[in-house]
């Protein structure tokens, strides 16, 4: 079983996850634990580089079938999801194979962010750098919220499609606002270096804890998208329109609904667009 947030009750995309879950099955590390497929992703890796053989030698050890992406085909849904995972010399990127057992495998909150962070301190100091951490974000961002998607994407047809499509593009519009996000939940205090206890520890925290299943890392862009981008989509359109957008402002609840969706901050440059508009 999962460590967080299960895709159990009613929520805004649970249809849509339920299409990406089906796609992220296929991939054979649902039932396994994210501690083993990090062991074997590193064990036959060479400095955090595989080759295709070394990565497909990796999948059989732990009883994935390689037959879908032994014979490559650059237009087959499957190779071209693992191509994401390749750098820019054709290796395959353990870092980020194992980001993807965290996300997709099996196991306490406690352990799957222990590999996590041993995964980027890559020097073995106990702590990671600003820039490894905002890369293990990214990783985990782009993971959950374009490749996986994208994926599930390619294995649908008709209706379900078209509804991924919109998911799609609500996730990509979050992404950057996301990772900005999470750094500061997990590093409020901006350290150069971010320690192994206060890494760790950051994961009692019920959002930041998303990171360690893609679907629930999902799940807060999409409250995060609703918080921030659709609003600010509501107050570009009514900007478009002067006369609509003046008397909505003088509607207390409208102002609220601003401050409430953590958009105050950039009302002082909205109310002086509005005003260079009269």
């Amino acid at each position: 079983m999962g460590c967080h947030l299960g895709r159990d009750g009613d929520y805004a995309g649970k249809e849509e996850e339920e299409i990406i879950k089906r796609a992220e099955d296929t991939l054979g590390f649902t039932n396994l634990e994210s501690k083993e497929l990090d062991r074997t992703f590193h064990r036959f890796s060479t400095d955090f580089k595989m080759t295709d053989n070394q990565f497909f030698t990796s999948l059989e050890d732990i009883n994935v079938d390689t037959k879908p992406i032994r014979t490559y085909d650059a237009a087959s849904p499957i190779c071209k999801f693992y191509d994401e995972f390749k750098d820019e010399e054709n290796f395959f990127h353990a870092q980020r194979l194992t980001c993807l057992g965290i996300l997709l495998g099996n196991g306490a909150v406690a352990d799957k962010a222990l590999v996590l962070f041993e995964n980027y301190d890559m020097d073995t100091s106990k702590s990671i750098s600003q820039q490894e951490f905002l890369c293990l974000l990214k990783d985990l961002v782009n993971i959950s919220l374009v490749w996986l998607p994208k994926y599930a994407m390619e294995l649908c047809q008709g209706d379900e499609k078209m509804k991924l499509q919109q998911y799609i593009e609500k996730l990509a519009n979050i992404k950057d606002t996301l990772v900005v996000y999470l750094s500061q939940r997990v590093n409020e205090i901006d350290d150069e270096e971010l320690s192994k206890p206060l890494f760790l520890v950051s994961f009692k925290d019920e959002e930041v804890k998303s990171l360690l299943q893609s679907h629930s890392l999902r799940k807060l862009a999409l409250e995060k998208y609703n918080d921030l981008i659709a609003p600010a989509t509501l107050v570009r359109a009514y900007m478009r329109d002067e006369h609509k957008f003046n008397e909505r402002m003088k509607d207390p609840l409208f102002r609220d609904m601003l401050e409430d969706k953590l958009i105050s901050e950039n009302m002082g440059e909205l109310e002086k667009e509005a005003e260079r508009k009269k």
